[in-house]
């Protein structure tokens, strides 16, 4: 069957594709331009949201084989994403727009808040994390490309609330009826706390140590000759306020 691709409000040209039917296969990476949008995708219609990324693994995107569909390319704001990179900071990233010599990333403290730029990249940035943020607080950023010394405004934003990292652990059996539960320091915490469950129960925790920031590792001495479920999570003391970041993985011993 045959695919073929519309700039749909871009430039350029692409040539028409062929697939076989019932086999999977990357469709050819995009070529069009769209002067201050960035590419996000193909859509099915002209209209329509993004049905495929770009470069995607596709199969039998016809109802029948021989036939055609046309994909169309989808454009818009570059931001594509705002993540918690530690629990002070988030790491934001856009994509490529045609004819940017820079791109500028504005930040508030809600969706509708006063966007102000805390960030200017050059044409070939990427991504920039932010530092030094309040640990709990959520932030919204908006990024604006720079072309032909205009800059081009999107309402699109990304947001993301920086935590701590959940920690990474382990539990052994011990001699004497003990359980070693050891952690990796996460950066930020104040305090980790270690919750244990047994027997039949997997969902009534009971909060059974609280770890200081320097600590790795602690010994739960007199468990008895059954299963035990554990998890923890770490917190950051912000002013008064615990922080909290996701609970581990269980683990069974």
């Amino acid at each position: 069957y045959t695919v073929k691709f519309s700039a749909n409000g871009g430039t350029g040209t692409m040539a028409a594709t062929t697939l076989t039917y019932d086999v999977a296969k990357a469709l050819p990476t995009n070529l069009f331009k769209r002067t201050g949008y960035a590419f996000l995708g193909w859509a099915k219609t002209s209209t329509g949201s993004v049905a495929f990324t770009n470069a995607a693994t596709v199969k039998n995107l016809t109802a029948t084989n021989k036939g055609t569909v046309v994909l169309y390319a989808k454009w818009g704001a570059p931001i594509k994403s705002a993540v918690v990179a530690s629990y002070s900071s988030i790491k934001v990233s856009w994509a490529y727009v045609s004819g940017a010599t820079s791109y500028k990333v504005y930040r508030a403290t809600s969706a509708t808040g006063t966007y102000s730029r805390v960030y200017t990249g050059s044409s070939t940035a990427r991504s920039w994390t932010n530092t030094g943020l309040v640990t709990g607080k959520t932030y919204y950023y908006k990024v604006y490309p720079v072309v032909g010394g205009t800059t081009r405004t999107f309402g699109t934003y990304k947001y993301a609330k920086p935590i701590p990292a959940t920690p990474k652990w382990t539990v052994t059996k011990q001699p004497y009826n003990a359980m070693l539960v050891s952690w990796t320091p996460v950066a930020g915490a104040t305090k980790y706390e270690i919750y244990r469950t047994s027997g039949n129960s997997t969902t009534n925790y009971t909060l059974i140590y609280t770890a200081g920031s320097t600590e790795s590792s602690w010994t739960n001495y007199g468990v008895q000759a059954q299963i035990y479920y554990f998890k923890i999570r770490a917190y950051h003391l912000e002013g008064t306020t615990k922080v909290y970041s996701g609970y581990s993985n269980v683990v069974s011993v």
